[in-house]
């Protein structure tokens, strides 16, 4: 099963938002928000506007069988 992931990266030095609010430019370390209104914020919030927001579906490892 695969899940909807929306991820923040500031546009001006091309590093991630991780779920502590730091910076990394490895993508894996990036912090991934279920809700694209909650990446908008943390983004706006954090990064004033210099920001994109990325979606893309990965695995959602906690598929229950």
């Amino acid at each position: 099963m695969f899940k909807l992931v929306f991820i923040i990266q500031c546009q001006s030095t091309g590093e991630f938002l991780t779920p502590r609010l730091n910076y990394t430019y490895n993508l894996n370390l990036a912090g991934r928000f279920d809700d694209k209104s909650a990446a908008v914020e943390t983004a706006v919030n954090d990064l004033d506007f210099d920001f994109m927001i990325y979606e893309f579906y990965e695995r959602d490892t906690q598929v229950r069988k």
